[in-house]
């Protein structure tokens, strides 16, 4: 049985990127301080979109 992809569609590339430049105060507040390892050291990046 063959897998189907439901992540990162390109039909969704706008509206995920719509949702990555208009965060809430809170998303905000979490990426960064996500992106500036601030939280133990920790990496992460951002999750995939699924349809």
């Amino acid at each position: 049985m063959p897998m189907t992809i439901l992540n990162n569609l390109p039909h969704k590339k706008d509206d995920r990127r719509t949702l990555r430049n208009n965060l809430t105060t809170a998303e905000a507040v979490l990426w960064n301080n996500l992106k500036n390892s601030q939280l133990a050291g920790r990496k992460f990046r951002r999750q995939h979109s699924i349809s």
